[in-house]
């Protein structure tokens, strides 16, 4: 709502109102010339275009990736909202003007206004055509290369040359990690493209383009929910890391919305979907529905007594604690209740607030006083980890969890270790929300998202 109303804002500012009475003056008069439709078309696109470029000024370019995902949400809501008596806003547009606006926000450059309106101008003496980079190379079968789209993507370490161990290997954290690592490589996305990043020489390359819900990394594949677009083939996908091959697995469904989670064991893919745990299988490249007396997931459950009748009873990511963790995590009245499948074993915290994080360590929670909370798996002990102003808690490695300070125009990032001593890592500016660092933490480095960069530090 904000990014919408400081849109319509800078319209304002603009005097966009006015242009338009002269747009539609002239467009009466000249009715009959061809060149005016074109022209009307033109002028509408460039103002929006240059209302997303002073929003981006305004906001930063931290805040690009989040401003573009309500550009989305307004092309994927429009249905719904013109059949409703909401007040409608001049921010939505058409699936190919919104592919056009999206894609400007990746290679925004600086511009003043003037020459917006300039242009618009220029348009209404000359009746002619304005055509912008991303036609220019739609229009002539040009794909988008690295060079081109990701030029200012870099990994950068906070000390140069310094070699960094990049191993992934003993940490169960991909729940919580955005940055899916396959060997030297790494995957992510942002709000227009799936990336793929080598580790060693630097180098990105997009593989995809559209708006993501990654899950995890299996068998080669690297499965994800595509969500709708131009492109049909969006639902439950995977792709081979091999092979870069695409396999569209489940059309999408309008229930994937509400997806918080994918997670693929062997031939079976799991959905957290609202209340509901939805199990699929695959065969001859196909994704099969499981029926619920067949989900692995739900049987152990009730294998264990466990009631499963509702199924917001269980914390979010009970999928991966469940496979790499080997933890069944849910309510029970106040309490919240823990059983370890390995050892047959349950802990019980009478103390918990909300916001469970399942790590190698234990399970990390905020406690009913305010303060973080861990339930060690060896010790079964309770200890607090850190008193005072709420921090969010978002990831962690082997030794540190990492937990943010949220405010209105900074981030500032954490460690904190299992003993509770508390160190800033990281401090961005012109960000409000920790969720658009594309946060990941491994043993030895940290991976997030910055002025359109995926930067890597050293720990």
């Amino acid at each position: 709502m904000r990014y919408m109303i400081l849109h319509e804002y800078c319209h304002y500012k603009n005097k966009d109102l006015l242009w338009n009475v002269l747009k539609w003056t002239v467009f009466c008069l000249y009715w009959y010339n061809p060149f005016i439709w074109l022209a009307m078309v033109y002028i509408k696109r460039d103002c929006e275009l240059a209302c997303d470029e002073v929003v981006v000024r305004i906001i930063g370019d931290g805040n690009k990736v989040r401003y573009g995902e309500t550009l989305i949400d307004l092309l994927v809501n429009t249905k719904r909202m013109e059949k409703s008596y909401f007040v409608n806003t001049m921010m939505k547009g058409g699936k190919k003007q919104m592919k056009e606006r999206i894609n400007q926000l990746v290679v925004y450059k600086t511009k003043s206004y003037a020459v917006a309106v300039l242009s618009c101008m220029c348009i209404l003496v000359l009746t002619g055509f304005a055509f912008s980079k991303t036609e220019y190379f739609e229009e002539n079968n040009i794909t988008a290369t690295k060079e081109y789209a990701v030029e200012e993507k870099i990994i950068v370490s906070e000390e140069k040359g310094e070699e960094i161990n990049r191993s992934t290997d003993g940490c169960t954290n991909d729940y919580y990690n955005y940055c899916k690592f396959s060997g030297d490589n790494m995957y992510y996305a942002d709000a227009v493209h799936l990336y793929k990043v080598n580790t060693n020489s630097e180098e990105h390359e997009i593989l995809l383009n559209g708006k993501f819900k990654l899950g995890n990394i299996d068998s080669g594949y690297i499965y994800y929910i595509r969500q709708p677009n131009e492109n049909d083939r969006c639902g439950i996908s995977r792709m081979s890391l091999d092979t870069l091959q695409e396999e569209l697995l489940v059309q999408w469904e309008e229930s994937f919305w509400k997806c918080s989670n994918i997670f693929a064991a062997g031939d079976e893919i799991y959905l957290e979907v609202g209340e509901e745990c939805i199990a699929y299988r695959i065969e001859n490249g196909k994704a099969v529905l499981v029926p619920k007396e067949e989900n692995g997931i739900v049987n152990r459950m009730k294998e264990l007594k466990i009631d499963v009748s509702n199924m917001n009873r269980f914390a979010p990511g009970y999928v991966n604690a469940f496979f790499l963790q080997r933890k069944i995590i849910y309510h029970d009245g106040n309490k919240l209740v823990i059983y370890d499948l390995d050892n047959d074993s349950i802990f019980e915290i009478n103390n918990f607030k909300f916001n469970i994080m399942v790590t190698d360590q234990g399970g990390v929670y905020t406690g009913t006083d305010g303060n973080i909370w861990i339930k060690k798996w060896k010790s079964g002990e309770t200890e607090v980890l850190y008193e005072g102003d709420f921090l969010n808690y978002g990831s962690y490695n082997q030794k540190n969890l990492f937990v943010f300070e949220e405010k209105e125009n900074y981030v500032k990032c954490f460690k904190l270790s299992y003993t509770g001593e508390l160190s800033e890592v990281i401090s961005v500016d012109n960000m409000s929300r920790a969720v658009d660092l594309l946060f990941s933490a491994y043993d030895d480095y940290i991976c997030f998202y910055r002025n359109q960069r995926l930067e890597v530090i050293s720990l």
